[in-house]
């Protein structure tokens, strides 16, 4: 029992490492992969224990051992950015989705009364992207403010430069 579960934390734990590398990337990639791991677990819910093993034998054929599913093979002190730039374009993604379904697969096959995918964390996913976005939004708006105010303040004669920003008039 307490292997499965190390081995189930440990899953969690690199399923949060790519979510946060596609989250940095663009925050509604995670809600995608999010809904559409949730949709997966709805399916395999209501299949028969037959499709789940057949799913869950591809899974384990594709990665035998629980440290294939570490896409990034991050030590503790390298950015995810850096370990991210070396995957394909849809790579985090998609093996984001992988760990999912296996987490999910082998929740239906232990026949789990708790969910992978709740309503509730659906719903702290959604609050959790609005504010990334509005973030996002708010720096966007403020470098533009910094752009526009250096433009305003220049010297219509002459280059102007200020945090880090230049205005050459031509």
């Amino acid at each position: 029992m307490r292997t499965l579960e190390s081995e189930t934390r440990y899953l969690e734990v690199l399923r949060r490492e790519l979510a946060n590398v596609i989250v940095s990337d663009d925050p509604a990639k995670m809600v995608a992969a999010y809904y559409k791991a949730g949709e997966f677990e709805r399916e395999m819910s209501a299949s028969a224990s037959s499709r789940v093993d057949a799913e869950l034998d591809v899974l384990t054929e594709r990665y035998p051992i629980y440290d294939e599913f570490d896409l990034l093979n991050v030590r503790h002190f390298i950015p995810y950015s850096d370990a991210a730039n070396g995957c394909g374009e849809d790579a985090v993604e998609e093996r984001y989705l992988n760990i999912s379904k296996f987490m999910i697969l082998r929740n239906v096959k232990a026949k789990a009364s708790r969910p992978i995918f709740s309503e509730k964390e659906s719903e702290t996913l959604r609050n959790s992207m609005q504010r990334e976005n509005d973030r996002r939004f708010r720096a966007k708006i403020e470098d533009a403010m910094i752009t526009y105010n250096v433009a305003r303040s220049a010297d219509k004669d002459r280059s102007f430069e200020r945090e880090g920003r230049a205005v050459r008039f031509i």
